[in-house]
């Protein structure tokens, strides 16, 4: 089994005495990446900077060869800008191992799917259930292409924070392109619980929008002139954004309420997996030192797959229809208390989206 984004850099940084460092020197209750962003930039000057020159370039030569290749030749705030990119990914890094060390994992078709599907918009975030306090979710397979860059794969850092009656989310993200990382970013908003998911969907949206015009800034501070051209590019990165925010909320809610298509590819020793069984059985004590040693292993989970063959399969036996479309999917919400005249098996239902293969064939529904 392919090793995940997040875990191809947690095995990097394990590895680097800048983490090690680092790890040691903040206390173990802190997990926020952003806080503990702050922290690394303020203990780099207590490190000593052969030992940070040396785990940077690891980094950059495994994961960004083609900006390693180009050092030599940057500018000082070219290179301050890839130290800034390191201490962002460590941040995220050792987050992600003071938590549960969970992913989620969704091939480009099923997010592309979420994308064309509609959420209940008038649904309050208290009725919404979030899988952990802090998640990261990977959508892989060139889920996005801007300014000619391919994307092979996003990594993002969910976090929710509850101070009843405020809700905090927080997205960090990196972007794995082709040979080199655009800079990661994060988004951190303030909700309420009376806020609906449409109140969150404009949110994001409007964050996202905020971080496009700093991109904007930073890249004129570098001697970028920002064209029409480019600039024309930005708004279809906008809309596109749009796309990608309504399938994050798709894929939050599929994950909590709808849960039908979720696979366990964690890649835990099978001799491991066997003890447990066995002394859950005969020995509990032994068994609370097992569980220790499986809260070591990254817990991955593959959202999606059923529905994403099954897409593949009607579109196949579609052919290359001349006028076809999508029939927009939606994820419904049934209030047992509103509609008590009728009785659901379920409170959420997914609808997904269907191919319509020109008018002489009447698109089908598929409830997962």
């Amino acid at each position: 089994m392919q090793k995940t984004f997040i875990e191809e850099l947690r095995e990097e940084f394990l590895r680097q005495k800048t983490y090690k460092i680092v790890k040691k020197m903040i206390p173990q209750k802190e997990t926020d990446p952003l806080m503990l962003f702050g922290q690394i930039e303020q203990l780099t000057s207590k490190i000593n900077p052969k030992i940070i020159k040396k785990d940077i370039l690891s980094f950059l030569k495994k994961f960004s060869p083609a900006i390693y290749k180009e050092l030599n030749s940057m500018t000082k705030t070219e290179r301050a800008l890839q130290i800034n990119v390191y201490q962002k990914i460590l941040a995220i890094v050792l987050s992600y191992e003071r938590t549960e060390k969970i992913s989620f994992r969704v091939r480009n078709r099923f997010s592309q799917l979420l994308s064309k599907t509609d959420f209940p918009e008038d649904i309050t975030l208290n009725q919404i259930a979030f899988p952990f306090p802090g998640f990261f979710l990977e959508i892989e397979e060139n889920y996005m292409e801007s300014e000619g860059l391919k994307i092979n794969e996003g990594l993002m850092y969910i976090s929710i924070k509850k101070d009843d009656p405020l809700i905090y989310f927080s997205l960090n993200l990196i972007e794995k392109a082709e040979n080199h990382y655009v800079v990661p970013w994060s988004i951190d908003i303030e909700l309420k619980e009376t806020d609906t998911l449409l109140d969150f969907f404009n949110k994001l949206v409007e964050e996202n929008r905020k971080k496009q015009i700093e991109s904007s800034k930073i890249g004129a501070e570098l001697g970028i002139l920002i064209t029409k051209e480019n600039s024309a590019e930005m708004e279809k990165v906008h809309e596109k954004i749009k796309d990608n925010v309504r399938a994050l909320i798709n894929l939050i809610l599929y994950i909590n309420h709808i849960n039908e298509d979720i696979i366990d590819i964690s890649q835990i020793p099978k001799k491991l997996k066997e003890k447990k069984e066995y002394y859950q059985k005969k020995d509990p004590k032994k068994l609370e030192k097992i569980k220790r040693q499986l809260q070591t292993y990254p817990k991955v989970y593959l959202i999606g797959q059923k529905t994403s063959e099954l897409v593949e399969k009607e579109i196949k036996k579609a052919g290359s229809p001349k006028k076809p479309h999508w029939r927009r999917g939606h994820i419904r919400y049934y209030d047992p208390e509103k509609e008590r005249k009728r009785k659901f098996k379920k409170q959420w239902t997914f609808v997904r989206p269907t191919l319509v293969r020109g008018k002489t064939e009447e698109p089908k529904e598929y409830v997962l």
